[in-house]
């Protein structure tokens, strides 16, 4: 889809999709010509799951940046990226547990 559709689909205004292809929480596109991309599915979760955390949860584009950060993080389990979150959300200093770059079925 083109990012007309992306905005469209995602309710957000092309203007702050391409803010935040510049700030990279949003992956770029596939190329098809000079100024232009394709943007998929995952484009459309990423988009919608930035906009819930900016709008519903009040997280700043830092906060947001490390939540997105620790959900990519493939060595990350479960419990930290709760850590991750929780941090951002409710301001907790606490450290992810040591486990926290351990798979899940590890830890």
């Amino acid at each position: 889809m083109r990012i007309s559709d992306l905005s469209r689909r995602s309710g957000a205004p092309v203007a702050t999709i391409k803010f935040y292809l510049r700030e990279k929480l949003l992956p770029a596109g596939t190329p098809t010509g000079r100024n232009q991309a394709v943007y998929g599915e995952e484009h459309l979760r990423q988009l919608l799951l930035i906009r819930s955390l900016t709008t519903i949860a009040h997280l700043d584009l830092s906060s947001v940046r490390d939540v997105l950060s620790a959900i990519a993080d493939d060595d990350m389990s479960l419990s930290g990226l709760y850590a991750v979150t929780d941090r951002a959300v409710f301001g907790l200093e606490s450290e992810p547990p040591e486990s926290a770059h351990l798979k899940d079925a590890q830890a």
